[in-house]
C-alpha cells in the first residue's frame, strides 16, 4: 500500500464528497473528522467504521466476481476450523495449426543512370516468398475458493476459456506447448471470520495490553495485513491478464487502456456527520451479502448511509460493465468484456485497500496535528532535555535534585585552581550526585612496583540519558565532551580511568592542566544490550557458550564505571617538601621550577625538601627549599655547561677534520690541474715541432736517413701525402698552444677562489646558561647558627608527622563501586517492564583538543593531542606523582577528589511525537521511572525519601514496584536509629582515646 500523504488524501475526500452529497439527503453535510469536535473514543469508533466499510466493499467485489449467497455461507463455515484461500490459476496450450506460403512484393524502386542519350530511369520491384506458421494459443483460467489444502473442495467464482491465432515466420513455437501458470493465492480466513450473523462486526479490544491507539492495536494490524495481501494478489492477477494474456492477441482494434475502475465509487471514507436526520437502516435494503453493524457514535454515518454507499458502488460498477459490453466483443478471443470486468474488479480491490490504509492513517495524522497544535511546536530531543530538568526539580527533594557536572578545583578558602565539566552540545549534563568523605584510601599503580594511595572527596554520579528513534541510531555512539580548564599560575592533575576493585583506581589517561590550558576530551557513549535481550540471546546456547558470554558481559558491565580523579599539586608539593600549608601559594616561580625538576629531570624530593627544625618560621623553610632548588639547578646548569663544552669540542674536531679533508681535496685538484696543464703544453709543443720538422726535412733531405727520428717522421709523412695540409696543421697547432695553457691556469685559479671560508663558532660559556635562570642568592649562614641543621630526633619526628596516614576503624567499610553494575543489572530485570534501560559505557575518544599559551602575554595556540602525545603526557604525570608521593611512601591527602559515574540509556523506538501518537506512551513517566530505578540503587535510598511528599502518589501510579522494594524500605523503629547513634558515639570515643594515647 502507498505511503500516507495528508494533502493527497484530503483531495480524495473532497472529490468523494461531491458524490456523497448526491447520495445523501440535501440536509446532510458530512465533513472531515478534524473539522468537527469529538472525543478520543470517537477515533476508535471511526477506525472500526472504516474497517467494516472496507470489508463490505471488498465483499461487493467478490460478489461481482461470482460469489453468491450460498457460496458465502459455505466458505464462512469453512473459516471456522480451516483456512480459506482465494486462487487464480490458468492453463495455456500452444499447438501448430498450419503452414502457409505467400508472396510479398516490396514497393517500387526507381533508379536513374546515365546513358548515351541522357539519363535513363529504371523501375524495379522485388517479390519475396514468405512462409507463415499458424499457432492455436488457448488459455483456460479459473478463480475459486478452496478449503484448507483440499483443492477439490472449492467454490468457483469465475472460469473461462479463450484463445487466438498467432502467426510467426519460424517453426519455433511462440509459447510452450502446454503449461500451467503458478497459482496466485491469498488467504481470506481473517476476512471471513469478521462476518457474524450476516454482518461485518469488526471491533478493537481496547482493554488489551497491546492496544496503544486507534491505529496501533492488534486488530487494526491484522486488517492492514489482510488488505496488504489482497493488494498484492489483485495486482498480480491483473498483471497476468494485461501483461501476459492480452499481448498474445496481436491484431485487434480494442482500446485496452479503458480497462480500469475510473468512475467507480469507493465507499471507504472517514467522515463525521453531526446531523440528526441520518438514514435509517430499515429504509434501505442490504446491498451486499453481509451488511455493517450500526456504530455507537452520533458522529458516524449510520448503517443505512453505508448501504447507500455500497449501492452506489454496485451501480457505478454496472455502469462501467455496460460500457465494457459496448467496447469489447463477447466471443472466444482472449480480450473480451469478461476479462475487462475481471481486471477492473482487481484494480478496484487495490483502491479499496488503499482507501482503507489512508483512512486509518488519517486518524493517526489527526492525533499528531492536534498534539502539535496543543503544544505549539514540534518537540525535539533538546526541548525534552530542558523539560526533564524542570520536571526533576518539581518531584525530587532539593538534596536529590540533579546537579550540573561542573566542579571547581580549589582548596578551602582559596581561589579556583581550575574547572572540570562534562557537557552535551555546549550545556553541562545533569546527574544525581552522592557525596561522601573517604573512609579508606584508594590506590592506583604508576609503575610495576609503585602504588599511590589517596583520600579526599568521593562523588558518585547517576546519569540516565534518553535516545529517541533508537532502532535507527543505536549503532551511532553518542558523544559528550569533557572540558578541563586551569587558571593562570595554577595547575592540577587530571586522570581518567575506571574502578578495578573496591580500593583500586585504574587510570588510563593522565595529563597536567596548567596556566590557562583549555582541554577538550571527547567521550563516546555506547549502549549494551538490556538484561532481557542478553538472556534471550544466550537462551539457546550451550552451557560453555553461556558461561563465556556471561563472563564477558561482567567485564562489559565493569566498564560502565567511568572514573575521573583530580589531584591538586600545590598542597601535595608542600607536604612532600615538609613545608607549612599555603607556604607555596604565592611562590609561583619556585613552584613551577620544582615541578620542572620533578618532571623533566626526575630529581628525588629528598634533595629538595626542608630538613631543618620544625620550629623555624615559614619564610626560612621556603628559603631553604629555594636554596636546595638553586643548588640542584646549578648542578644541572653545570651539567648543561659540560654538555655544551663537549658539544663545542666535538664540533671543533669535526670542523678540523672537515678542513683537513677539504684541504687535501683542494691540493689534489690543484695537482691534477697542474699535470693536465703541463700535458697540454707538452702535447701542443710536440705537435708543432713535429709538423714543422717533418715539413722542412721533406724538402731538404730524403727518407734515406737511417736514424730513428727520421724513420718516425717518415712514417708520419707516409700517412699524409698532402704536404700543404700538413703545413696548415702545424701552423694551427702552434697558434693553439698558448691559449690552452692560459685557459688551464684560469680554471685552477677559479677553483681555489671559490672554496668557502669556514667560520669558527663562538665559544659557549657555561655561565650564560646560569644567567638565564632567575635565582635567589642563598646566604651562607655561620657555623654556629642553630637553624641550619636539626637533630636526628627532630628529623625523625618530622618524617613521622608527614608520613602519618588516616587510620579508620575496622568497623567502617569503604563502598565497593564495582558492585553497582551487577546490582543495577538485577534491578533492570526486576523493575524495567519495558525492557528499555540499557547499561552504557563511557569511552574516551582518541583526538583531544588543547588550547594553551606559550607565555603569559602570548596569544593562544590550539593543538590536537594524539595517542603518542597522550602517552608522553601520561609519563610526565606519573613521574610527578612518583616524586610527590616519594615513590608511594607518602599518600595524597584530602586535596584529591574522585568522581565515579554510572550511565544508563532509556531507548525509545520512535521520535518523541511518534512515541506519543503511535505508542501512546508518555516519555516523561518512562524517564522518571528509569531515573528512580538507577538512583535508588546508587544512592542507597528508597524512593519515598527522594521524592517530594506531594508527588509520591503520582509516581506510585505508574511505578508501583519502586515503592515495594524490601531492600530499600524505610527504617521502621526508633530503637534502630538510637542503636546506630550509640554505635557511632562509641566509635568517636575510641578515636579520642587513641589520639590521647598517641
Amino acid at each position: 500500500m502507498h505511503s500516507y500523504s495528508e494533502s493527497k488524501f484530503r483531495k480524495k475526500v473532497q472529490s468523494a464528497l461531491t458524490a456523497v452529497n448526491r447520495i445523501l439527503h440535501v440536509s446532510r453535510h458530512p465533513s472531515y473528522p478534524a473539522d468537527l469536535d469529538h472525543q478520543y473514543d470517537d477515533k476508535y469508533l471511526l477506525a472500526e467504521f472504516v474497517t467494516n466499510v472496507a470489508l463490505a466493499a471488498a465483499l461487493n467485489c467478490l460478489e461481482l466476481l461470482g460469489l453468491d449467497e450460498k457460496g458465502l455461507a459455505e466458505v464462512t463455515r469453512w473459516a471456522q476450523d480451516r483456512s480459506v484461500t482465494l486462487r487464480l490459476t490458468a492453463q495455456e496450450t500452444c499447438t501448430f495449426k498450419k503452414k502457409k506460403e505467400r508472396k510479398e512484393e516490396t514497393p517500387m524502386l526507381v533508379t536513374e543512370s546515365k546513358g548515351v542519350l541522357g539519363k535513363v530511369k529504371t523501375t524495379q520491384k522485388i517479390v519475396e516468398k514468405v512462409e507463415d506458421y499458424y499457432w492455436d494459443f488457448q488459455v483456460r483460467y479459473e478463480i475459486f475458493l478452496f478449503r484448507g489444502n483440499d483443492v477439490n473442495t472449492k467454490v468457483v467464482l469465475k472460469e473461462r476459456t479463450g484463445g487466438c491465432v498467432i502467426i510467426t515466420h519460424s517453426d519455433l513455437t511462440p509459447y510452450p506447448q502446454s503449461t500451467v501458470t503458478p497459482e496466485t493465492d491469498v488467504n481470506i480466513t481473517w476476512f471471513l471470520s469478521q462476518i457474524q450473523k450476516e454482518k461485518f462486526r469488526f471491533g478493537i479490544n481496547r482493554s488489551s495490553e497491546k492496544c496503544r491507539t486507534p491505529r496501533r492495536n492488534p486488530e487494526i494490524e491484522a486488517a492492514f495485513a489482510f488488505f496488504q495481501q489482497l493488494t498484492v494478489w489483485s495486482r498480480a492477477a491483473a498483471e497476468y491478464f494485461t501483461g501476459h494474456v492480452f499481448p498474445a492477441q496481436k491484431k485487434h482494434d480494442l482500446d485496452i487502456s479503458r480497462i480500469n475502475d475510473v468512475g467507480v465509487f469507493v465507499p471507504v471514507l472517514p467522515l463525521f456527520d453531526d446531523s440528526s436526520n441520518k438514514t435509517k437502516p430499515d429504509s434501505t435494503k442490504e446491498i451486499t451479502l453481509a451488511g455493517v453493524v450500526p456504530s455507537g457514535s452520533s458522529l458516524l454515518l449510520s448503517a443505512g448511509d453505508v448501504n447507500l454507499f455500497l449501492g452506489e458502488q454496485r451501480r457505478s460498477f454496472e455502469e462501467k460493465f455496460a460500457g465494457f459490453d459496448k467496447m469489447f466483443p463477447d466471443d472466444k478471443q482472449l480480450i473480451t468484456h469478461h476479462e475487462a470486468r475481471i481486471v477492473s474488479i482487481f484494480v478496484h480491490l487495490q483502491h479499496v485497500a488503499e482507501h482503507f490504509s489512508e483512512g486509518i492513517d488519517s486518524i493517526e495524522a489527526m492525533l499528531r496535528s492536534q498534539l502539535v497544535a496543543a503544544i505549539g511546536e514540534e518537540v525535539t530531543a533538546r526541548d525534552f532535555d530542558q523539560y526533564m530538568l524542570y520536571h526533576y526539580r518539581k518531584i525530587f527533594r532539593p538534596e536529590f535534585q540533579p546537579k550540573p557536572f561542573s566542579y571547581a578545583v580549589r582548596q578551602p578558602g582559596h581561589d579556583l585552581e581550575g574547572v572540570i565539566e562534562i557537557s552535551d552540545g555546549g550545556s553541562p549534563i545533569y546527574t544525581l550526585v552522592r557525596h561522601s568523605k573517604a573512609k579508606r584510601p584508594i590506590k592506583f599503580s604508576i609503575c610495576a612496583g609503585t602504588e599511590v594511595s589517596f583520600l579526599g572527596d568521593r562523588y558518585v554520579h547517576t546519569l540516565v540519558r534518553h535516545q529517541f528513534s533508537f532502532t535507527e541510531t543505536r549503532d551511532t555512539p553518542t558523544e559528550l565532551t569533557m572540558n578541563a580548564r586551569a587558571r593562570q599560575f595554577s595547575c592540577f592533575v587530571l586522570m581518567i580511568g575506571t574502578m578495578g576493585g573496591a580500593d583500586v583506581f585504574e587510570p588510563k589517561h593522565a595529563i597536567i592542566i596548567k596556566n590557562k590550558d583549555d582541554l577538550k576530551i571527547p567521550l563516546l557513549l555506547e549502549q549494551l544490550p538490556t538484561p532481557q535481550e542478553f538472556k534471550d540471546a544466550i537462551e539457546s546456547l550451550s552451557p560453555e557458550q553461556q558461561r563465556f558470554a556471561k563472563a564477558y558481559r561482567s567485564m562489559q558491565l565493569a566498564g560502565t564505571l567511568f572514573a575521573v580523579c583530580l589531584v591538586q599539586i600545590r598542597p601535595q608539593l608542600e607536604r612532600v617538601l615538609n613545608l607549612p600549608h599555603d607556604s607555596l601559594t604565592k611562590e609561583v616561580v619556585l613552584t613551577q621550577e620544582l615541578m620542572e625538576l620533578f618532571m623533566e629531570y626526575q630529581i628525588p624530593s629528598d634533595l629538595l625538601r626542608y630538613d631543618g627544625k620544625l620550629s623555624e618560621p615559614e619564610e626560612a623553610k621556603v628559603e631553604n627549599v629555594r636554596g636546595n632548588a638553586a643548588k640542584v639547578r646549578r648542578m644541572i646548569n653545570a651539567a648543561k655547561a659540560r654538555k655544551a663544552e663537549e658539544d663545542r669540542q666535538r664540533r671543533e674536531l669535526e670542523r678540523i677534520e672537515r678542513e683537513k679533508r677539504e684541504r687535501e681535496e683542494r691540493e689534489e685538484r690543484e695537482r691534477l690541474a697542474r699535470l693536465e696543464r703541463e700535458m697540454l703544453v707538452q702535447e701542443s709543443m710536440c705537435l708543432s715541432d713535429t709538423f714543422s720538422d717533418n715539413f722542412r726535412q721533406e724538402k731538404i733531405c730524403r727518407p734515406q736517413r737511417k736514424d730513428m727520428k727520421c724513420k718516425e717522421k717518415k712514417s708520419v709523412l707516409s700517412k699524409n701525402r698532402n704536404f700543404a695540409v700538413l703545413e696548415k696543421q702545424a701552423d694551427f697547432c702552434a697558434d693553439l698552444a698558448p691559449p690552452l695553457i692560459e685557459r688551464a691556469d684560469k680554471i685552477a685559479e677559479k677553483e681555489i677562489a671559490q672554496k668557502p671560508a669556514e667560520k669558527i663558532p663562538e665559544k659557549e660559556i657555561a655561565q650564560k646558561a646560569e644567567e638565564k635562570i632567575v635565582e635567589t642568592p642563598v646566604e651562607d649562614k655561620p657555623a654556629n647558627d642553630q637553624t641550619s641543621k636539626s637533630t636526628p630526633e627532630e628529623t625523625q619526628q618530622q618524617d613521622k608527622e608527614v608520613a602519618r596516614e588516616f587510620s579508620p576503624d575496622d568497623d567502617e567499610e569503604e563502598e565497593d563501586y564495582t558492585k553497582i553494575p551487577s546490582e543495577l543489572e538485577s534491578k533492570y530485570s526486576e523493575l524495567d517492564e519495558d525492557n528499555a534501560l540499557r547499561p552504557t559505557t563511557i569511552k574516551v575518544g582518541s583526538l583531544w583538543s588543547k588550547e594553551w599559551f606559550q607565555s603569559l602575554l602570548s596569544p593562544s595556540e590550539t593543538t590536537t593531542l594524539q595517542s603518542n602525545h597522550l602517552e608522553d603526557e601520561r609519563r610526565k604525570v606519573f613521574d610527578l606523582l612518583d616524586a610527590l608521593s616519594r615513590s608511594g611512601a607518602l599518600s595524597f591527602g584530602d586535596h584529591v577528589s574522585l568522581h565515579v559515574m554510572i550511565c544508563a540509556t532509556n531507548g525509545f523506538d520512535r521520535s518523541i511525537i511518534d512515541t506519543l501518537v503511535q505508542d501512546n506512551v508518555n516519555p516523561i513517566e518512562k524517564m522518571e521511572r528509569s531515573l528512580l530505578i538507577v538512583a535508588t540503587t546508587v544512592q542507597k535510598k528508597p524512593a519515598e525519601l527522594m521524592i517530594k511528599e506531594g508527588e509520591t502518589e503520582k509516581v506510585r501510579t505508574y511505578a508501583p514496584k519502586l515503592f515495594s522494594l524490601p531492600s530499600l524500605s524505610l527504617p521502621s523503629t526508633k530503637g534502630e536509629d538510637e542503636k546506630a547513634k550509640g554505635k557511632s558515639k562509641g566509635k568517636g570515643k575510641a578515636k579520642e582515646k587513641q589520639k590521647v594515647s598517641k
